[in-house]
């Protein structure tokens, strides 16, 4: 029987063999955060403006977005309510 290794975060290290290649980071969490949310709860922890949460809204039964910088907390709460 084939186990799945558990899930352990995002990686970089492909960014150095695109040299030169612009990353859009917050693209490529929502790219691979779609094919593992499956209706769980999504936690954006430095959620700036909401971005990410916005774009996860409707595949997660529950979207928690945590921002410390006052200035994008307010964008983001005005973005998302």
């Amino acid at each position: 029987m084939h186990q799945q290794k558990p899930f352990r975060g995002f990686g970089f290290g492909i960014a150095k063999r695109l040299r030169g290649t612009r990353i859009d980071e917050a693209d490529m969490v929502i790219r691979e955060c779609r094919k593992l949310i499956n209706g769980g709860v999504f936690y954006d922890v430095g959620a700036n403006v909401g971005e990410v949460s916005e774009a996860l809204l409707p595949l997660a039964s529950r979207v928690i977005a945590i921002e410390p910088e006052p200035e994008s907390f307010a964008t983001l709460s005005h973005r998302l309510g």
